[in-house]
């Protein structure tokens, strides 16, 4: 991943959905658990890496975790 990524800072995923963060420091290759909220259909439990990589190896996924950017 090339962004820079902070999570202790306000994050959403790289296509922009909202992300609630439940813990940053869990055991393991992903210790970042939170969920992602879809408008009108739920939402989804999921983890991270410490740069925020979701569960896949592809460069640039929807699903990564970016910061939010601060206006």
């Amino acid at each position: 991943m090339t962004d820079t990524f902070d999570p202790t800072k306000p994050v959403q995923t790289r296509d922009g959905r909202e992300v609630v963060i439940y813990t940053t420091n869990a055991p393991g290759a992903y210790p970042i658990h939170g969920r992602i909220n879809y408008a009108n259909s739920g939402s989804l439990a999921a983890s991270w890496t410490i740069r925020g990589q979701f569960r896949t190896s592809l460069e640039n996924f929807p699903g990564d975790l970016v910061n939010i950017p601060e206006c």
